[in-house]
């Protein structure tokens, strides 16, 4: 009995360390886990990475933001046009919340352009009308482009991608041209 108890105590514990100073290896230590993967990806070259756009100077950056809450909620905040990207989020924040304070996470964030929100919709009984009553809202889904068309398109495009039922635009707007 004694003698499994120290055999296994043994493989548990590793041996006690000897009186030799080892020196540290030069490399950092290694993480475990999907980290580990993700770090040894090569980053892709500088010219395959989009360079941030700057603004003409003396242009006014116009800032752009979506908040949604989760399904079934309907609510959904989108603030385009402001000067102030503080403000923008708070505003649409403060749009998703709503009177019954409702849970939101920022969906998009984007600059001198326009933004929509798609919902993926079931209905709750025979007809889906557009009173709130008769559907549920499965997934909501953001979109932006240059143009409101463009805006809307690639909200319904999103909606389309990520679930096969219904989907419709809930809001689109754009910022006020400079």
């Amino acid at each position: 009995m004694c003698l499994a108890r120290c055999e296994i105590r043994e493989r548990v514990q590793p041996p006690p360390p000897s009186r030799a100073v080892r020196q540290a290896p030069a490399s950092p230590p290694r993480q475990q886990g999907r980290a580990n993967a993700r770090q040894a990806a090569p980053a892709p070259p500088a010219a395959a990475r989009p360079a941030p756009v700057a603004p003409p100077p003396g242009a006014e950056v116009r800032y752009g933001v979506i908040y949604l809450a989760p399904p079934p909620s309907r609510n959904y905040g989108l603030t385009v046009g402001l000067a102030d990207r503080n403000a923008a989020h708070r505003l649409s924040e403060q749009q998703c919340m709503g009177p019954q304070g409702a849970a939101c996470r920022l969906a998009q964030e984007f600059t001198d352009r326009c933004g929509a929100v798609a919902q993926g919709l079931i209905p709750r009984g025979l007809f889906l009308t557009n009173s709130p009553t008769t559907f549920n809202v499965m997934i909501a889904v953001p979109g932006s482009g240059a143009t409101q068309p463009q805006a809307e398109q690639d909200a319904m495009a999103g909606c389309r991608q990520r679930f096969r039922g219904t989907c419709r635009l809930a809001a689109s707007r754009c910022s006020a041209p400079g």
